[in-house]
């Protein structure tokens, strides 16, 4: 309730380049909008360093006096702040050992608390005055990065400097602690010559670590954004989780269709398009297609396309009829066959699907008809036997034509 009532007043004074838990706004907006920066400055022929900063605990260090002060800032209402602020205040804890020891009941005096809907717009009041920086501030909770392209890589150097001083500062005078040991920096570019080269960004006299191709927001980010090494990564993950799902699925036992169907979209496509729209025109993506392309495949099932989308039918799921759409990624329930079909043959005529053939199930018998689909009507129709019965076989579709005259 207090969050529904302060969002639309805080939401109007956070900067836009905070995306955090706001309405309308997500990881993948943060990332699309650096690397589309990025390749701007590819066409600017600039050269572009990156600096992805790295807050310790940060919400458990957030100081209450410090986030008082900008709540008054904020929300025009001292009543609710000082709601707000109560219910931060009386938060206490004990710690148990698993043979019993206790500690005594000590007070929290700085943090939000982890897993309340309040604490990531908490947050991001108490960072939404970050000073102005000559870089380019890119923000999801704390998850912060500054990005700046120059003609020369000593103008990137200063002005990253410079700007980290300024945001090592600003940090420090709010108690938020900058962990310099997990703060990298990165470059960009496509001059071959220099893809060795390396940006040296202290904070503190600390030299900043510099990584080849960092991660921002879960997406690894390499010089020349080709994203080659994300999509490999991204394949393992999805090859892992086709191999989990797999093992639900049995020739007479596993999980339902419904069951195999939720579980590889939960699963395996959410890993496979997040943040698609970044990397979907890299010539890496075809890594991921095939590894999606295995989740489809079921190896008892053919599968045919139609009208822009690809049907799987019968395989270990018996009767089942699936659909995916590849446009839109997701996958549905069709209607089921008149037969389990198992090791069976499919093909495209007339605008039509024709199933023929297979078998029950992995121990037979084998099936002596066919039937076919009809979109229009959105269902099986069985047809008349075939010669023989059939399955481990091919189909092909020969249409005659008679020309008269």
């Amino acid at each position: 309730m207090i969050h529904s009532r302060i969002e639309p007043v805080v939401d109007s004074q956070l900067p836009k380049e905070q995306a955090g838990f706001r309405r309308g706004r997500s990881t993948v907006d943060q990332v699309t909008l650096l690397t589309q920066d990025l390749e701007d400055s590819f066409q600017a022929k600039a050269k572009a360093g990156v600096v992805l900063l790295d807050l310790t605990a940060a919400y458990d260090t957030v100081w209450h006096r410090g986030l008082h002060l900008k709540l008054l800032r904020t929300i025009p209402d001292r009543h609710m702040v000082n709601f707000i602020m109560e219910m931060l205040s009386n938060r206490s804890f004990i710690l148990q050992t698993s043979d019993g020891q206790r500690s005594r009941l000590r007070r929290l005096r700085n943090g939000v608390p982890q897993g309340s809907v309040l604490s990531p717009m908490l947050f991001n009041i108490y960072i939404f005055d970050l000073p102005v920086t000559t870089s380019r501030r890119y923000g999801y909770a704390d998850d912060l990065a500054i990005m700046l392209h120059q003609p020369t890589w000593k103008a990137v150097e200063e002005g990253l400097n410079q700007d980290m001083d300024v945001l090592a500062a600003y940090l420090r005078s709010w108690r938020l602690q900058l962990s310099t040991g997990k703060t990298v920096s990165a470059v960009f570019h496509l001059c071959n010559r220099e893809a060795r080269r390396e940006l040296e960004i202290s904070v503190e006299n600390k030299p900043l670590e510099f990584q080849q191709a960092p991660k921002y927001l879960g997406v690894r980010l390499d010089r020349t954004l080709s994203y080659k090494q994300h999509l490999d990564e991204v394949r393992a993950k999805v090859t892992a989780r086709v191999s989990l799902i797999r093992r639900l699925a049995g020739t007479t036992w596993g999980a339902s269709a419904k069951v195999l169907r939720i579980s590889t979209q939960a699963l395996v496509f959410s890993a496979a398009e997040y943040c698609a729209p970044t990397w979907s025109r890299s010539p890496h993506a075809k890594k991921v297609d095939t590894a999606i392309n295995n989740a489809l495949h079921n190896k008892f099932a053919p599968a045919v396309s139609l009208n822009g989308l690809i049907f799987i039918l019968g395989g270990a799921y018996a009767r089942a009829t699936t659909i995916y759409d590849p446009d839109k990624g997701n996958i549905k329930a069709g209607p089921n066959m008149n037969h389990s079909r198992q090791f069976c043959s499919a093909v495209i005529l007339d605008g039509k699907i024709f199933a023929t053939g297979g078998v029950v199930s992995s121990e037979g018998p084998a099936l002596g008809n066919m039937e076919t689909f009809d979109p229009g009507a959105n269902s099986w129709t069985l047809l008349q036997s075939l010669p023989c019965p059939l399955f481990r076989h091919g189909c092909v579709a020969i249409k005659k034509y008679i020309q008269s005259g």
